[in-house]
């Protein structure tokens, strides 16, 4: 399995969103999951829930 995330940060509108797409051996996507924050976090903290989103 692969597990990708993608962290974006909106910083006029005060807000952060994550993605994560999980893909088997073959690439094909298993599961795909996005949530929006409405909170202001750096990056770092942003990408580590991202990662924790996934286990």
């Amino acid at each position: 399995f692969k597990t990708n995330y993608h962290v974006a940060v909106f910083e006029h509108a005060n807000t952060t969103s994550i993605g994560v797409v999980i893909h088997n051996d073959k690439g094909e996507v298993l599961t795909a999951v996005s949530k929006k924050i409405s909170m202001p976090l750096s990056v770092v903290i942003v990408e580590m829930l991202a990662a924790k989103r996934v286990v």
